[in-house]
């Protein structure tokens, strides 16, 4: 995707598949969130659907949406621990369909689990279960005690098929697309600077007694220069190389998707500037006007911008990514022994806390879930989440949140809100949804940016029409059919044999670049681009303070 009209298109084209619920397309992080109906039209159909617009698509994670009906007034219930919770797991030792069959008996006989997928393949399970009945761990205990070495899964691993981090997957794309963009910027750089050289410098900043502007002007073959050859052969190359990168998508757009977006103005721009270039100083013999590095260096220009628009929302998406990793790996579990015994601590992984769980936070360690302090008192660091760096005392009967750092003093305190359902899992989820969502203006501007395409052309038609129709009828001023690459920078235009005899482009020529103005500067991303961009980046800065 590359501006907002993909986005419309995509809306449009998916919303319209029977099934489809509801679709909300995020240009920045480029990814999609889709309410189907799995019996009417299966993820991997939605994926197909998506590709055939000609976008390429994968699936980032999918799981059933909780019954509205169940879930509705209890709005705290999943912070509880009363709304059952989906949990995947790492089972290893799986060698058959028996073994599936005798694990899904086992999950579903144990107190608390509402449901259990075990995927031979993939050596996973998925269980739906009430975290006040029974928590992960316990899961995972019964499964070992049978035999089967069991392991709850973090929220960022295993299959695609389960709930995955999507800042982490955004994170993953755009670090690719960053290094795509990047790659593609240099290329265009390897024609952008030759043809600066010879179209900027050469022929239009030197003088015509300059040794090396005579070189270029000179002609080599019939009546070309030159410098018409080489910028040529520089435009030729870029057409191949950095054109079909254009054309590919403009083709897409086109044909697949029915729409038409940025490459089909860049398309439409590049090929008019090169062909226009083609045909003038095929007509004039070599002498007429010729726009060959407009074509390479609109190429260059819109190269570069997405190459800086990728860097920009990497920054961005990481941000969200560094607020996720605020949350410890690892907590230190209390273990109750006997009166005449000290408790003992046993390290388990943070996806392992459940309800009710006691735990030891030490000096310089993170809260590992939102709990309340039973004993002990110390100052915490909760600028993660007030951005007030001063310490906030802590004791016994204190609320202390996950992710704020213990500043002073060993603690122990009570689990009451673990995983997703902690206050700094809650804060990435409305951060997360703050960046995708669509205010009013944003709305305005992509059904503008969708329209705005066909009007460009329809506008670039209407000025060329109206330029020849002057010509055609003498309105048009000599001095504005002056070539102006044939005498430099001083204005003068020269002859074939630079005697200062005038030479006019043709009218038709003239028009055709004034249409290709208004192709070239006709840009639907900044408008698509603005809203999008600006809470993107708003909330990417919120994420950090």
């Amino acid at each position: 995707m590359t501006c907002a009209s993909c986005v419309n298109s995509i809306e449009r084209h998916i919303g319209g598949i029977n099934g489809v619920s509801s679709i909300k397309v995020d240009l920045m992080t480029a990814q999609a969130t889709v309410h189907h109906f799995e019996h009417v039209l299966p993820v991997e159909g939605l994926r197909v659907a998506v590709e055939d617009m000609g976008f390429d698509a994968s699936v980032i994670a999918s799981s059933a949406l909780p019954d509205p009906n169940a879930a509705a007034g209890s709005g705290t219930g999943a912070i509880l621990g009363e709304q059952p919770v989906d949990s995947w797991f790492s089972v290893e030792g799986m060698t058959c369909g028996s073994c599936v069959a005798t694990i899904t008996s086992l999950l579903s006989g144990l107190p608390g689990v509402v449901s259990a997928d075990v995927q031979l393949l993939t050596a996973q399970a998925m269980v739906r279960h009430s975290p006040r009945e029974i928590g992960v761990r316990e899961i995972a205990d019964a499964l070992s005690d049978a035999g089967y070495q069991t392991s709850p899964l973090s929220a960022d691993s295993g299959s695609g098929s389960k709930a995955v981090d999507p800042s982490a997957v955004a994170l993953k794309n755009l670090e690719k697309h960053r290094r795509q963009a990047a790659i593609r910027f240099a290329w265009s750089l390897v024609f952008a600077i030759p043809m600066l050289i010879i179209s900027m410098i050469i022929d239009m900043a030197l003088p015509a007694s300059n040794h090396v502007a005579q070189a270029f002007r000179r002609k080599v073959f019939q009546s070309y220069s030159v410098s018409v050859i080489c910028t040529f052969f520089i435009a030729t190359a870029a057409q191949i190389t950095l054109g079909t990168y254009f054309y590919k998508h403009a083709y897409k757009s086109l044909v697949r998707a029915r729409t038409a977006n940025m490459d089909v103005l860049i398309a439409l721009g590049t090929t008019a500037a090169y062909g226009g270039s083609i045909v003038s100083v095929a007509l004039q013999k070599g002498a007429g006007e010729q726009f060959f590095e407009t074509a390479v260096f609109l190429m260059a220009f819109v190269l570069l911008g997405r190459w800086l628009e990728s860097i920009a929302k990497g920054r961005t998406v990481s941000a969200v990514e560094a607020l996720v990793k605020m949350q410890p790996d690892e907590a230190l579990l209390v273990r109750s022994a006997a009166k005449d015994r000290a408790d003992a601590l046993e390290s388990i992984s943070a996806r392992q806390i459940q309800l009710g769980d006691l735990l030891q936070v030490n000096n310089g360690m993170r809260v590992p879930c939102d709990g309340v302090v039973t004993r002990g008192q110390t100052e915490i660091d909760e600028s993660l989440l007030t951005g007030e760096s001063v310490p906030v005392p802590k004791t016994e009967g204190a609320a202390v949140t996950g992710g704020t750092l213990n500043l002073s003093q060993t603690i122990h305190m009570r689990a009451t809100a673990i995983n997703e359902s902690s206050t700094l899992s809650r804060i990435v989820k409305l951060v997360r949804e703050a960046q995708s969502s669509k205010p009013q203006i944003q709305e305005v501007a992509d059904r503008v940016a969708s329209r705005f395409v066909p009007l460009v052309v329809l506008a670039s038609l209407i000025v060329f029409i109206a330029w020849v129709a002057a010509g055609a009828s003498g309105h048009i001023n000599p001095k504005w059919l002056s070539s102006k690459l044939m005498g430099g920078l001083g204005g003068q235009p020269m002859d074939d044999d630079g005697m200062g005899e005038q030479k006019l482009m043709p009218y038709s020529i003239f028009a055709l670049l004034n249409a290709i103005s208004v192709l070239v500067i006709a840009c639907p991303c900044a408008l698509g681009l603005a809203a999008p961009t600006a809470i993107m980046v708003g909330t990417g800065i919120a994420a950090r303070f």
